[in-house]
Formats: C-alpha cells, structure tokens, sequence
C-alpha cells in the first residue's frame, strides 16, 4: 500500500511540474503572443497589400508567424467576431482578429475611418493570383466582399 502512495504521489508531481512548465513557456516564450512582444515587421496597410501584390509567395512566406504592426483606415467593425477590417487600397483589405479583452478595453479607438495600428500575426491572404484557389485559414477570409485579403490574427490595438 505504501508503495502505490509514494507513486501516485510521484506521479501527480510530475505532472504538476509538467503542466507548470507548459504553462510558463506559453505565458513566456510563446512568439505568437504578439501583444507584449516587438514587432518583427512595422508597415502601411496599403505597403503589405503592395507587398503581396508583387510577390506573394515569397513574401507570404517571410511573415506568415512573425508579428506584424499595421497601419491603416478602419473600414468595418465586427463586434460579435472581435475583428477590425483595416482598408488597404481599392479592392483590397486587411482582417484583424483582435484579442476580446483587449477589443472591449479599447473599443472607444474604433471608428471607421479613423487611422489605427493593429498588431498581431501574419497568417494567410488571399485573391493576389487569381488563378490560385482561396486559403482556407480557419473561415477567416470568408464572407468578405473584398479582392485582396490578408489575415493578422491574435491582435491587440496599438494606437
């Protein structure tokens, strides 16, 4: 009896000790939280788009998981979605998927046409080739009447 306490007890340390340590790495180390983190890549919304527009490939895959500071025109408010769809030029947007403490907390900085930085990260776009088949990232491109589209997730207002 002695024997399968010390091992339960063993074992349920180990696994304390575990989950602290996952805890930690994603509080701490985790480069996808891009609220306290620096930004990789500082632009215009328009500059991305531009970006995108003449290398798409090569330049989807520099920022596709680097956090990304982007300046732009807030055209729509999605409260129920916490998203923030930044203006980028004719037919051409940007999505932001904002942290919804961090959307409520600052829903007072959004109003459409008024200029806003988002941070968060890079992870898809889509309608730069037109013979290529929509990205399919989580429905997070769907339902927007837009050409070119780019997708920041996990963002945090700035301004």
């Amino acid at each position: 009896m002695k024997a399968i306490k010390k091992i339960i007890i063993v074992v349920v340390v180990l696994g304390l000790l575990v989950a602290g340590g996952v805890f930690a790495y994603l509080k701490f180390f985790d480069s996808t939280k891009s609220g306290n983190s620096k930004a990789d890549f500082t632009m215009q919304a328009t500059d991305l788009i531009h970006q995108l527009d003449s290398n798409k490939e090569g330049i989807s895959k520099k920022y596709t998981d680097h956090v990304l500071a982007v300046t732009g025109k807030v055209k729509e408010i999605d409260e129920k979605q916490f998203n923030v769809i930044l203006s980028a030029g004719e037919n051409a947007i940007i999505t932001c998927t904002v942290d919804s403490a961090d959307f409520v907390k600052n829903q007072s900085l959004l109003k459409k046409e008024t200029s806003i930085t988002m941070q968060g990260v890079f992870r898809a776009c889509d309608g730069f080739d037109k013979k290529e088949q929509p990205v399919e990232a989580d429905d997070l491109l769907s339902g927007i009447d837009s050409e070119k589209k780019a997708v920041i997730v996990k963002c945090f207002i700035k301004n």
